[in-house]
């Protein structure tokens, strides 16, 4: 199907939506179409050949397709070099552990279950937006130069994975690993040669970085709203970390250099 209103080279961002209910395309299209260039497809076959052909910014997609379903989709996503830094939000009606598990496990970055609520949507979508937008040039300028392109592959596809996950709760090294197609083993051995720290760890600096600059940002959010930004369940525990990072609580950052 055609992109709608303008042409995809449009500084607007992309999104592809992907649902065999054409209702539930047309409201999510109708909710984010003044801020989104949208795509829309009918299936997981169209929808990945839209994906090859335009490379959206994100992808929205059901989980429960004929032809190919949303879980098939993350892997064939996942699978190929010039897709695989493309986020995946999934949308299903079935709420248990194991298909989210599934879908988290074959590279989906947010699991959302219907009814759902816009809002979140659009939360979750320009999280994943401003992400993917500040992922390739700072991952590029500030990691080291070995001289080595598989060196260089590997911890960017590390950055993109945290950048396109730090903001879920769940996100682990486990995930982290499954992402990256090895073992945790493999995964702590690489990170700490690479990046001179447990994975662990580089997923927790990300985190209170991105925690810090939001607090000292223009907007003012509150200690909880940037808490749940992050990935954190709990507000103080997210205080606690903070002040084990910077030495003082999240309420005084605007005022500590």
């Amino acid at each position: 199907m055609k992109p709608s209103k303008r042409n995809l080279s449009h500084q607007r961002h992309s999104v592809l939506i992907i649902d065999d209910h054409l209702e539930i395309r047309q409201f999510i299209k109708w909710q984010l179409e003044n801020d989104y260039q949208i795509l829309e497809a009918s299936n997981g076959i169209n929808g990945y050949q839209q994906i090859i052909k335009h490379k959206p910014n994100v992808v929205i997609s059901d989980l429960l397709m004929p032809h190919m379903d949303g879980i098939e989709l993350c892997k064939k996503i996942r699978g190929e070099q010039e897709l695989a830094h493309i986020p995946v939000m999934i949308l299903t009606v079935k709420s248990d552990r194991e298909s989210e598990y599934q879908a988290i496990k074959n590279g989906a970055n947010v699991y959302i279950k219907k009814p759902f609520d816009i809002d979140l949507i659009k939360i979750r979508l320009k999280g994943l937006i401003q992400n993917q937008s500040r992922l390739i040039k700072p991952t590029l300028d500030t990691m080291p130069q070995t001289g080595k392109s598989t060196t260089d592959e590997f911890e960017t596809r590390i950055m993109q994975c945290i950048t396109s996950n730090f903001h879920d709760p769940e996100f682990s090294v486990k995930s982290m690993a499954t992402q990256m197609g090895c073992s945790q083993t493999q995964l702590y051995r690489k990170v700490r040669a690479y990046f001179h720290q447990p994975a662990k760890e580089l997923i927790q600096e990300y985190r209170m970085k991105k925690a810090k600059e939001m607090l000292n940002s223009d907007k003012k959010p509150t200690v909880a709203q940037v808490a749940y930004a992050v990935g954190f369940n709990s507000p103080n525990y997210f205080g606690t970390c903070f002040r084990n990072r910077f030495g003082h609580p999240p309420s005084q950052s605007r005022f500590v250099s």
